[in-house]
């Protein structure tokens, strides 16, 4: 019996080669997830006060003595960050789903333009720089989708 006797049958329902189906759209994959930044910010401002930034998170003896103070508004900042660098991966996508993130995130930068500005408790450095991260991820996903599409259509500049 020689390799050639053997025959499999293809499973039905299976695609071979992909992980998923193309054309199929997330919904997750359109929200910006530094909206989850916001949410916890949100909470952590009105279940800690004002001044709950300033919390301290927890405290390291580091190897030269010195001891490394992390507050939850640096704690915030950090997860924020790791927000912003799935959210610079994701803006590297094309598709309907990628065009409606970027809008969202155009909104998301808008309103935390105005929670900073009006607010009261969303005036500090902590949102600033936040408000920061929201406005660089606006414009990394509208700029790679421009230069994205310039490259589809072989238009130079």
């Amino acid at each position: 019996m020689g390799r050639g006797d053997i025959s499999v049958a293809p499973v039905p329902g299976l695609q071979y080669g992909k992980g998923r189906r193309e054309g199929k759209s997330n919904m997750f994959s359109m929200i910006p997830l530094l909206v989850v930044s916001l949410i916890l910010f949100t909470v952590g401002r009105f279940a800690g006060g004002e001044g709950w930034t300033d919390t301290e998170f927890f405290t390291l003896t580091m190897v030269s003595g010195d001891y490394w103070r992390v507050s939850m508004g640096h704690a915030f900042i950090i997860l924020s960050m790791g927000f912003l660098f799935i959210e610079l991966l994701r803006a590297t996508k094309t598709g309907t789903d990628s065009l409606v993130n970027h809008a969202l995130s155009a909104l998301l930068f808008i309103a935390t333009l105005l929670l900073f500005i009006i607010v009261p408790g969303y005036g500090n450095s902590i949102f600033f720089i936040f408000m920061s991260m929201t406005f660089l991820d606006f414009m990394a996903g509208f700029i790679v989708t421009t230069v994205t599409a310039r490259r589809d259509f072989g238009v130079t500049g």
